[in-house]
């Protein structure tokens, strides 16, 4: 008898070791359907106080995701080209959170955060714009891009300066360890081993996290999304209700990796509705994005859809989504993508 409770003590500790080494994206199960994660401060740091009985351990989840993950908190941000000759890009799949926005010229432009996966290859890689320094503010991140304006209101590197970006580096002024995909022209060509650049790291940030619950949402049901940038510039959402994701399309074209061709499949899509303009200063049309502020947006999740309204209060602040009940809003365990849009954007959304 004492022999078999020692091989059962022996069994546990071995099956509890495996859990604690798990880094796949399997959402951790809540033992509870209230547990959710900390609760972030507005500055976007984290009360540790957890609830009592039987919750989720939140050290093992990422706060990005929500989902397992044992590691330390060091996001590399990427800014990510999305012209037509830059696709299909690299990477997108494995981020975590993607943003989109639009840039001059008619084009969008993402900045994607990496912490849960770190791909070999990832780009184009191109250059920053204001409202992507204040988002990179946001996740007190490693910024990494390619040039960027300079002069002007629009100035991205003045940006920096007033948003306090604690590190980036630029491939431009600095020996960026890029390398050059000989199959794609200049300046479509730059890619990065995102496990390498975050090597460079030469602080601690603060962890940064969104919100998140195993519970289903509730709302209308509503099978895709279409986000009509411009005629060139056509994002759809469609829900795979098997898997509980978002598949994306860009221009009819389903969105994966050109070297592995893994697809995005994203847990969360938002809509964010932001005042957008024209630089005055600016003879290219740089476009001047209120990404601090707030504006109205809508959260799309297990096939919902969900109406919300969006607080940025600094640059360093979280972007908070709160529902009509002005609570805010968890996401599901897994990867989001935000849509930044003006109040001009086509939105289309069916069951």
């Amino acid at each position: 008898m004492k022999n078999q409770i020692i091989a059962g003590v022996v069994a546990c500790i071995f099956t509890l070791s495996l859990c604690g080494c798990n880094l796949s994206n399997t959402p951790a199960v809540e033992t509870t359907p209230t547990a959710q994660a900390p609760e972030p401060t507005s500055d976007g740091t984290t009360n540790n106080s957890q609830p009592t009985g039987n919750s989720v351990d939140f050290s093992k989840l990422s706060p990005i995701t929500g989902t397992a993950y044992d590691g330390t908190y060091k996001p590399v941000l990427l800014m990510i080209e999305n012209e037509k000759n830059a696709r299909p890009q690299d990477g997108l799949a494995e981020a975590d959170v993607v943003y989109e926005a639009m840039v001059e010229g008619g084009i969008t432009r993402f900045i994607a955060i990496f912490q849960s996966e770190l791909p070999e290859k990832a780009g184009p890689v191109r250059s920053c714009r204001v409202p992507f320094a204040d988002i990179a503010r946001e996740w007190d991140g490693l910024l990494i891009h390619y040039g960027g304006p300079s002069t002007g209101s629009y100035s991205v590197y003045q940006r920096f300066i007033t948003d306090g970006i604690k590190q980036r580096i630029d491939g431009v002024k600095s020996n960026v360890k890029a390398y050059i995909d000989p199959t794609r022209k200049a300046p479509h060509d730059k890619y990065l081993n995102i496990a390498t650049e975050q090597a460079l790291y030469n602080y601690t940030p603060t962890e940064r996290r969104f919100s998140f619950t195993s519970a289903l949402a509730a709302g209308e049901e509503i099978n895709s999304i279409e986000i009509d940038y411009n005629s060139s510039g056509i994002v759809l959402y469609k829900f795979d209700a098997k898997k509980n994701i978002y598949n994306r399309y860009q221009n009819g074209d389903l969105v994966s990796n050109r070297i592995n061709g893994k697809k995005v499949e994203a847990s969360n899509v938002i809509i964010q509705v932001c005042n957008e303009s024209i630089y005055s200063d600016s003879t290219a049309g740089h476009v001047k994005i209120d990404i601090i502020g707030s504006g109205s947006a809508t959260i799309y999740r297990n096939g919902k859809k969900i109406n919300a309204h969006w607080e940025k209060i600094s640059a360093e602040a979280r972007t908070i989504y709160y529902g009509e009940d002005n609570k805010e809003i968890p996401l599901s365990p897994g990867k989001t993508w935000i849509q930044i849009v003006s109040d001009k954007t086509k939105i289309t959304d069916n069951k």
